[in-house]
């Protein structure tokens, strides 16, 4: 991800950066670090960033990145640690519709919520 461009998306948007702190979940102090280009984030903040602004994921990547994921579209991929549950989870992700995946998403926030507030 470029910096520059979290920054470019961030006030088209018409958002401070305590404001897409807010609707992210992130701090001001990481948002700053990845808009200057002192922090790489993980895909995981990636998409959060993403819904924040109200983006596509895609959108916040780098050219490259982007190509990687139209040659792999419609490909399921698995990390080398997958387990069979991941493996499930991203087998029946391309069956749901629009409204599903967003009720899901909401799922999986409370969840990692949850997690942050215990500590991981």
């Amino acid at each position: 991800m470029n910096g520059q461009r979290l920054n470019q998306l961030r006030r088209q948007a018409g958002i401070t950066m305590t404001e897409l702190a807010r609707r992210s979940g992130l701090s001001q102090g990481y948002i700053s670090r990845l808009e200057m280009g002192q922090s790489t984030p993980s895909l995981r903040v990636l998409a959060r960033l993403a819904q924040a602004l109200g983006v596509p994921l895609a959108i916040l990547l780098n050219e490259p990145d982007r190509s990687l994921l139209s040659q792999q579209a419609g490909a399921v991929t698995y990390p080398a640690d997958a387990t069979p549950e991941d493996r499930a989870i991203l087998e029946a992700l391309p069956r749901l519709n629009k409204r599903h995946k967003q009720g899901l998403m909401t799922i999986i926030e409370g969840i990692l919520e949850a997690n942050d507030e215990r500590g991981g």
